[in-house]
């Protein structure tokens, strides 16, 4: 499920722009110094949108620009770069997702933050940063299996097979809890 109900409230105002251009379009065109900056100024708007809303990564940051107290929207930009990295390959967008995330920390400190930011030191090999991360994210709530079971990998790809057991064993009685 992608949660679009941020950049559409966002850019809901598009289409009654677009109208507006046209009903002021006769007025601009009256008036002679702005007969011939008014059509490349609109045209140039419209292709900078078109710029934005072709990549979610841009179309978020401007959402954020927009909205920079919105934790969702800083999810939304830190889960595109993430995505954007495992699609390409690149681990710049590792970073990128990384700084959205410590800046969302500085709003409201949630472990789903601190679980995102430990996905991407995981994801580009970190697992001292991963484990890090996700000790502050179960210092928050010790009850959340998704963190877990990201521990018990990291503990066990760093070579700490018993912790990253344990942990994979808390995070299954979590998940399926016996009848």
């Amino acid at each position: 499920l992608v949660p679009l109900q941020d950049p559409l409230a966002m850019h809901r105002m598009y289409l009654p722009s677009a109208f507006l251009a046209l009903a002021a379009a006769p007025v601009l065109a009256s008036l002679p110094w702005l007969r011939a900056a008014w059509v490349p100024a609109a045209v140039l708007l419209s292709v900078q949108a078109a710029q934005a809303w072709a990549s979610p990564v841009l179309l978020l940051k401007n959402d954020l620009r927009m909205a920079p107290a919105k934790l969702r929207v800083h999810s939304n930009l830190a889960h595109s770069y993430l995505a954007l990295a495992r699609g390409t390959g690149d681990p710049a967008h590792y970073a990128g997702a990384e700084r959205v995330i410590r800046r969302s920390l500085r709003i409201r400190q949630r472990p789903e933050q601190y679980r995102d930011l430990a996905y991407a030191a995981y994801e580009r090999g970190d697992d001292a940063a991963a484990l890090e991360a996700l000790a502050r994210a179960l210092a928050l709530r010790p009850d959340r299996p998704d963190c877990l079971v990201l521990q018990g990998y990291a503990l066990i790809r760093s070579g700490r097979w018993r912790e990253g057991e344990a942990a994979l064993a808390r995070a299954r009685v979590l998940y399926c809890p016996a009848p």
